[in-house]
């Protein structure tokens, strides 16, 4: 019996162990606050796991001194860093192959209200062949998955040629800064997975986002003498209306693997009470660009929009909206004929015996910092869909994770020798 073939055998024969583990990971209550985490606990604990199987480990927290200067670092403003390591662990090559780094997050969102939850979000409860709990897609089985596929290895007595890296970094939820933590801190491979849910399809590229602000002014009175005043939502209105036609333009943008760019108005806060005219309102909108879009002149494009509409208007031209742009995580793309990805899909598609779909994904990731800062090609490929990250009663399915297990065994052996 081939290597590939034990490996998969062996994962089905201790698929419980695997289970648990990921149960165990769920436990821990990994959340990234509006200003730290606690993601510590969880680390420290995969830590152990991966000396447990003699592999080198280093815990790091992101240090802002040593990142200012690094394009797409975020400043951390009131976020806090301290106690809130990155992990690498490694699996040490016999030499004459190629690297491969395994990126996850640790940190997860809030569970919201848990008295929604059908059970405790936090003790990854199996129903209906599938695990429930906070960060079960977003993204623990993915993580979990990685470190099960180097254990199954482990004990098959595989040994690869080429390193593999397993890499479960802090804060990606909020600002990116763990995984340019980990290049910061001089790590590289030849190639890299990142284990974001993709519903199993191999992800060669992601999409960009810019966060833009629009605030509008008008002058405050009672609203039974509404004329004599000039209300800013009202004023508002005209701009998300613009904003709504510039949606609709972008859909012309296209890319081989991505859908379109969009500008999403997420959040709207105006005014003090109904009989009041409005002296403010403030928008908060998710503006998404492609690979190959200079951000600069996507928001060149959609300021000269906007001015020319207050130019236009006597109303805003006196009461200007003042635009501030907040946020901007770049886009990636590694191409689909790179040989990692075709690793990928040859490996889903024996465990699978169902062809491996290439594509993008919607969403933006730390692939951005491996490819873009770290120049390392990297693909995205885990159990999950995004449409289930961040809800309650987020779940992952059974068989999908134990699915990805298998994939990145047969890709390591397939890639690193």
């Amino acid at each position: 019996m081939d290597i590939e073939a034990r490996v998969c055998k062996e994962i089905d024969q201790h698929k419980e162990e695997a289970i648990k583990f990921l149960q165990t990971l769920l436990g821990f209550k990994s959340i990234n606050y509006q200003n730290t985490g606690d993601e510590k606990e969880a680390q420290y604990w995969l830590k152990a796991q991966a000396e447990s199987l003699g592999m080198q480990t280093e815990l790091f927290d992101i240090n802002p001194d040593k990142l200012r200067g690094m394009p797409y670092f975020v400043e951390p403003g009131e976020r806090q860093y301290a106690g809130r390591p990155n992990l690498v662990a490694v699996w040490k090559g016999k030499g004459d192959g190629k690297s491969l780094l395994l990126n996850g997050h640790i940190d997860v969102v809030p569970p919201g209200d848990e008295d929604q939850w059908q059970s405790n979000p936090w003790e990854g409860e199996i129903r209906n062949g599938r695990i429930y709990g906070r960060g079960a897609c977003d993204m623990k089985s993915g993580l979990a998955a990685m470190f099960m596929a180097i254990k199954s290895l482990h004990s098959c007595g595989f040994q690869p040629k080429g390193d593999v890296i397993f890499n479960s970094v802090v804060d990606e939820e909020s600002t990116g800064n763990g995984t340019l933590m980990t290049l910061a801190q001089g790590y590289r491979a030849d190639g890299a997975i990142v284990g974001e849910p993709t519903e199993l399809k191999i992800d060669a590229a992601h999409r960009g986002v810019q966060f833009l602000r629009v605030k509008t002014f008008g002058q405050s009175g009672h609203a039974s003498r509404k004329k004599e005043y000039v209300s800013a939502i009202e004023q508002m209105i005209k701009v998300c209306n613009l904003l709504i036609e510039i949606d609709q333009e972008r859909q012309k943008v296209s890319h081989p693997l991505l859908p379109s760019p969009t500008i999403s108005i997420g959040q709207i806060n105006g005014g003090v009470a109904p009989h009041v005219v409005a002296d403010s309102c403030e928008i908060n909108c998710d503006v998404k660009y492609l690979p190959g879009e200079d951000p600069k002149k996507v928001r060149e494009i959609i300021e000269k929009k906007i001015f020319k509409l207050v130019d236009a208007d006597p109303q805003l031209k006196v009461f200007k909206p003042e635009i501030k742009w907040w946020l901007d995580a770049d886009p990636a793309d590694s191409g689909s004929e790179h040989v990692l990805c075709r690793l990928i899909k040859e490996a889903h598609e024996k465990v699978t015996a169902e062809k491996g779909e290439i594509s993008g994904f919607v969403a933006c990731c730390d692939m951005r910092h491996l490819v873009n800062r770290g120049g390392i090609p990297t693909f995205i490929y885990g159990p999950g869909s995004l449409n289930d990250a961040h809800k309650v009663n987020e779940f992952v399915g059974i068989d999908e994770y134990l699915t990805a297990v298998k994939v990145y065994a047969l890709t390591i052996i397939r890639f690193c020798g």
